[in-house]
């Protein structure tokens, strides 16, 4: 069986902090390069130094969506994102189902897989292998199903794109307890900016109202000290094991739980499959 003769496009996006071609990614990239055509998407990838969060992601989804423009108008696609690269990848599929302009729309109609690395806005129990609990630091967002059947594609009722996200246990960044307060970085950080500083200090200000506080804090409406002890005492030991073992960063390496096998291979295994479906 030989490869086709054109090969359809792999758009990888790398997560915060990195700017070398394909990152954790690369090992996707290195495994599929006889079926796809790899493409990275240069942006940013800040996360406060020098510029928000908020304004880094923003710029790689616009970005992520001139790299696709420039691609053949007829090609597939397949879109694979790592952390901040996967937040990225969970908005722009949304931005383009919510969009009426044509050539979005076109866009949207040639993904032909999705996968998403550790993502920020994983939901609880949505991940291939074991669940790993907890969910994405971010909280989900709403459901593409949901978006599709509040703005139908003309023509088409449900979109049918693989899409797999991946996750392992200890992982705060997508597998995050619900209660903890590790939650709070991401909640009051994303306008952090070494460059704005003054914009990040209004953002906090805007969010740390006193229901926002009752709401994270609900132990000092009753008084209730040793359990918010206790949550901080988690969250401490949480964010130790987290930095210590790294394990945000082991995607290449590390075996998905109930799959024996890293994510960047799993992901390298599919795309091999789709390329030979749609060839």
């Amino acid at each position: 069986m030989t490869a086709p003769a054109t090969k359809p496009h792999l758009v990888i996006i790398g997560g915060t902090w990195e700017h070398q071609a394909y990152g954790l990614l690369g090992d996707v990239v290195a495994r599929t390069k006889d079926t796809w055509q790899p493409h990275w998407v240069d942006y940013p990838a800040s996360y406060g130094n020098p510029m928000s969060y908020t304004v880094s992601k923003s710029i790689g989804r616009q970005n992520t969506i001139d790299q696709l423009m420039h691609l053949p108008s007829d090609d597939p696609i397949a879109l694979v994102g790592y952390s901040q690269g996967a937040a990225i990848v969970e908005e722009l599929i949304r931005h383009l189902a919510r969009s009426r302009e044509l050539h979005e729309l076109a866009l949207l109609r040639r993904v032909r897989y999705l996968a998403t690395v550790a993502s920020p806005y994983r939901t609880a129990g949505d991940q291939v292998g074991n669940d790993p609990g907890g969910s994405g630091i971010a909280g989900p967002l709403t459901p593409l199903q949901t978006i599709l059947d509040k703005h139908p594609l003309p023509g088409i009722r449900e979109l049918q794109i693989p899409w797999q996200q991946f996750a392992v246990a200890g992982d705060l960044i997508c597998a995050c307890p619900e209660d903890s307060l590790i939650r709070i970085v991401e909640h009051l950080t994303p306008a952090m900016s070494a460059r704005e500083p003054v914009e990040w200090v209004d953002d906090l200000r805007r969010k740390l109202t006193i229901s926002y506080i009752w709401r994270t804090f609900p132990e000092l409406r009753t008084f209730n000290i040793v359990r918010l002890l206790a949550r901080i005492n988690e969250a401490a030991l949480a964010a130790a094991v987290y930095q210590k073992t790294a394990i945000h960063t082991k995607y290449a390496s590390a075996p998905i739980a109930g799959t024996g096998t890293p994510a960047t291979r799993l992901i390298a295994h599919e795309l091999h499959e789709i390329a030979w479906k749609i060839r």
